[in-house]
């Protein structure tokens, strides 16, 4: 992770993305969201398929599609 999301994200977000790379095979690494009010978008891929999900990680940690 680099410097500027390691010093902007909160460690409700931290925590979240941790779970989510345990849960899924690969993720992106995390980028703010435009206007999002520090939310930031995971890319998440399954095991055993080349499809995708974006989930957005709230301050607050709260995750979503």
């Amino acid at each position: 992770m680099n410097k500027y999301l390691e010093e902007n994200l909160t460690k409700e977000q931290k925590d979240s993305i941790e779970h989510l790379k345990k849960t899924w095979s690969r993720t992106t690494q995390p980028e703010f969201v435009i206007r999002g009010e520090g939310a930031v978008v995971v890319q998440c891929f399954s095991f055993n398929s080349l499809k995708a999900i974006h989930l957005l990680i709230e301050k607050d940690g709260y995750t979503h599609s």
